[in-house]
């Protein structure tokens, strides 16, 4: 297998039948990488989780749809947390027994949030942690010649950082799209930012 079909392996079916395809591009290219947009972590939230960013949606329909519009790639990262790849999920359960643990990746029944759907020709990437390191998302990226990553997504203080703490310690140019991101509130979201935006990644708004 190539590094691209490893990555597409990890799925079984569904939308990796019509996204299979390697496209040639410059070297020096941006990759935007969105993190864990899905229902278990936006709609299934309450509505006082939402309500903190009321503009999140419209923020990161725009961040898509304008690197869609300049060429920029996609990638959707997905939680694929279990018990037998995911080890971490034990400890997490004592410390926080109130939030989901296992997450199912399963291709033939995802669900998306209206304002975050796949398009043809964008790549799957399932995770099995916080971050990206366990996946071939980092070989993937230094193949395609990528030199900077903007990321988004949710949430902000976890897998979005943990992300972005992967992107930037393998050497990638790091970005992190804030409008575009989210959190379990507005403190976490603001403190991620003021802790490591400048320091570890850019911060960037508006797109």
């Amino acid at each position: 297998f190539t590094l691209v079909e490893e990555v597409l392996k990890f799925w079984s079916g569904g939308l990796t039948r019509s996204i299979g395809r390697k496209k040639e591009r410059p070297e020096g290219g941006t990759c935007l990488i969105v993190v864990d947009v899905q229902p278990e972590y936006w709609s299934d939230l309450e509505p006082t989780v939402r309500a903190e960013f009321p503009d999140f949606p419209n923020n990161f329909a725009r961040t898509l749809n304008g690197c869609r519009t300049g060429g920029t790639e996609i990638v959707w990262v997905r939680a694929d947390y279990n018990q037998d790849a995911s080890p971490w999920t034990a400890q997490f359960a004592e410390l926080n027994p109130d939030k989901q643990k296992e997450v199912t990746c399963d291709t033939a029944n995802l669900k998306w949030e209206e304002f975050a759907m796949p398009q043809r020709g964008e790549l799957l990437v399932a995770k099995p942690s916080w971050g990206v390191k366990d996946t071939a998302l980092l070989d993937w990226l230094k193949q395609g010649h990528f030199k900077e990553v903007l990321v988004c997504g949710l949430a902000t203080s976890v897998c979005v950082q943990q992300t972005a703490f992967t992107l930037f310690e393998a050497g990638f140019k790091v970005s992190v799209v804030t409008d575009a991101c989210a959190d379990r509130s507005r403190k976490r979201h603001e403190a991620a930012v003021e802790l490591y935006g400048g320091y570890m990644y850019h911060v960037v708004e508006g797109f």
